[in-house]
């Protein structure tokens, strides 16, 4: 389901939803959107993946580029939560029933995922196609990645 949502969300705004150029960042880009990995998910990692991604006490450490990094994007990651999934589904984020079916797609714990059968009644699935999505283009604002209609 976790892949589902992304493939949505790229179909939806044109651009990946952790559009990122390695795994730390990644991690950063996902914290962005769903908030900090949970406690019991961080006991889980192994400790060179844990110290990579957070402090001995738990909070975050934010990649902030370096020498991979060779895009714009590439250059900061804001703290968990401070983009929300509907402002990063762009025009598709205005969609209440879209949003919440990428919220119960992308959710942390794999178990408390919404589950195929459930996807397939959710009332997003029931609602048909009214008209293409608009092109988007990214903007960094804040420090965090947002989409901007194109036009």
């Amino acid at each position: 389901m976790w892949s589902l949502g992304c493939i949505l969300a790229e179909l939806a705004t044109g651009v990946p939803l952790f559009l990122t150029a390695n795994e730390a960042e990644l991690m950063a880009r996902m914290m962005e959107i769903l908030g900090l990995l949970p406690a019991e998910m961080q006991q889980q990692l192994q400790r060179d993946h844990f110290e990579l991604h957070f402090n001995a006490d738990g909070t975050a450490r934010y990649w902030t580029g370096g020498p991979h990094s060779a895009r714009e994007i590439d250059k900061y990651n804001g703290p968990p939560g401070c983009r929300t999934l509907r402002g990063a589904l762009g025009e598709a984020g205005k969609n209440k029933l879209f949003v919440d079916f990428m919220k119960q797609c992308l959710v942390w714990e794999p178990s408390k995922r919404m589950t195929p059968s459930q996807a397939y009644e959710h009332p997003w699935m029931k609602t048909p196609v009214r008209k293409p999505l608009a092109p988007v283009s990214l903007s960094l604002k804040s420090g965090c990645l947002s989409l901007v209609d194109s036009f």
